[in-house]
């Protein structure tokens, strides 16, 4: 996902500033040959701006747990556990919650897998892991050696943290002693997207070695009925990669796409029904559960985030992102916000919205599994009604206030859980309903982190990392 920028200057593990002729218009490297024609750079701004616009979500989105104990675990990052508020905006706030929570990170995967192809065939496989590695691992150390205990430090001033982070020494060996696994926190998505990249170039290594003993057992076939091995090769044809680019690829239709969208939401739905109402009932595990096995992840939107991996990996092949008919996107919009009406209506009105709590409530199997299919046909219908509004509306950098916004977003995922406890902390004696410090709280959060990222990056070699 991070890749070689275009001359804008963005860099860490989300950088999605390419252009198309990074890979496909590379020259042979071992002929050292140009490719015959090589296709018009194409923008790819409007990614950089989805990045941005899910890490704002993101910060709104715990901002929502801190205030309205969404997730029931607030306390386990943010270090504060306020009383979420008993009246109807609770419920709105669940809703709201859970509309975000449906799709965002996996829209993160599902473009992270769209420049895994490229940045491999690029780099290599030890520069490839290397980059990875330096992407996302660095990052990681940063959040869970200085930002998350860091937060729980900020914390233990209040009242409302836990009774055993007041009691500790300190914030930093409360979190060292009580949190031993990787993915602590926001950093989950660090060390998920580290394994996928892993397991990719794992499978990429298996092919490469697969295609060769394939094309060595191929040679001495030929070799034993007598062929000249070099006139076969030179009428073999040309190696896959090798050809040169014909041009953009005309639009899919817009019935195609859709039919696609629809089969993919089928899928991810197919599976996340399997683990949430067969694997996790039978391992007494609620849907919301995190898991804890040497790294952090939820089981319940894991099968969402491998799929949209692999959706990215094949958008890139097919460049299927510049082929995305507005038509497809319009009807994928349409399609989202009545798939929203729905799922907000069941979320208030059904037994088992209440999130989190499913094994509490006696009766919620089939709420459970209805929740799990209209939530990927939700998800898929918004990353594709994103995807194109997004490419028709914000494919520009927006000047050198846009290129901060969209260049220091990764950073701003990284460090902003201690200043949403900072902020937590600060208004704290304020009488004032969760709502209206939600509202208050959020903005602030996100500007002073982005200003904070933004400085950071202003230090050298930083930008390299985030």
């Amino acid at each position: 996902m991070a890749m070689a920028g275009s001359g804008s200057g963005s860099s860490g593990p989300l950088d999605v500033r390419v252009s198309i002729t990074d890979t496909d218009g590379a020259a042979d490297p071992k002929s050292g040959a140009a490719p015959a024609a090589a296709p018009p750079t194409r923008r790819l701004d409007y990614l950089d701006w989805l990045r941005a616009l899910v890490v704002a979500l993101v910060v709104a989105f715990h901002s929502i747990d801190l205030y309205f104990d969404y997730t029931y675990s607030i306390g386990y990052y943010v270090g504060l556990v306020f009383a979420p508020p008993t009246d109807a905006t609770r419920a709105v706030a669940i809703v709201l919650a859970q509309l975000m929570q449906s799709w965002f990170m996996g829209i993160l995967f599902l473009t992270s897998g769209y420049f895994s192809g490229p940045s491999y065939d690029k780099k290599g496989p030890l520069k490839f892991l290397w980059d990875r590695a330096l992407r996302l691992l660095l990052p990681l150390c940063l959040y869970e050696f200085l930002m998350q205990p860091l937060a729980f430090q900020i914390a233990r001033a209040s009242p409302s943290s836990p009774e055993a982070l007041r009691a500790a020494s300190d914030g930093f060996s409360y979190y060292f002693k009580g949190y031993t696994r990787l993915g602590h926190g926001a950093g989950w998505f660090l060390v998920v997207l580290f394994a996928f990249d892993v397991i990719y170039l794992a499978a990429r290594l298996a092919a490469s070695a697969a295609g060769a003993c394939a094309a060595a057992a191929s040679a001495r076939r030929r070799a034993g009925a007598g062929a000249d091995p070099e006139a076969a090769a030179s009428k073999a044809p040309p190696a896959a990669g090798k050809a040169a680019p014909a041009g953009p690829r005309p639009p899919f239709s817009t019935a195609a796409t859709l039919g696609a969208a629809a089969a993919a939401a089928a899928v991810i739905a197919g599976l996340t029904l399997i683990v949430r109402a067969g694997v996790l009932p039978k391992l007494r595990l609620n849907t919301s559960m995190w898991q804890l096995v040497g790294i952090q992840f939820q089981p319940a939107y894991l099968e969402q985030y491998v799929c949209a991996f692999c959706l990215g990996l094949a958008a890139r092949r097919l460049d299927a992102l510049a082929r995305l008919p507005a038509a497809a996107g319009a009807a994928a919009g349409a399609a989202a916000a009545a798939l929203a009406a729905l799922g907000g209506a069941g979320m208030v009105l059904l037994p088992g919205s209440d999130f989190g709590r499913e094994d509490k409530i006696k009766g919620t199997a089939a709420y459970v599994a209805g929740f799990a299919v209209w939530e990927q046909f939700y998800a898929v219908a918004v990353w594709l009604a994103l995807l194109v509004a997004l490419r028709r509306t914000a494919n520009a950098r927006g000047g050198a206030v846009g290129g901060v916004v969209t260049g220091a977003a990764f950073a701003v995922y990284v460090i902003h859980v201690p200043v949403l406890t900072a902020y937590g902390l600060a208004f704290e004696p304020l009488a004032w309903h969760p709502a209206a410090k939600c509202l208050l709280v959020t903005p602030l959060v996100a500007v002073s982190t982005w200003l904070v990222a933004a400085a950071l990056r202003c230090v050298p070699g930083v930008k390299r990392v985030l």
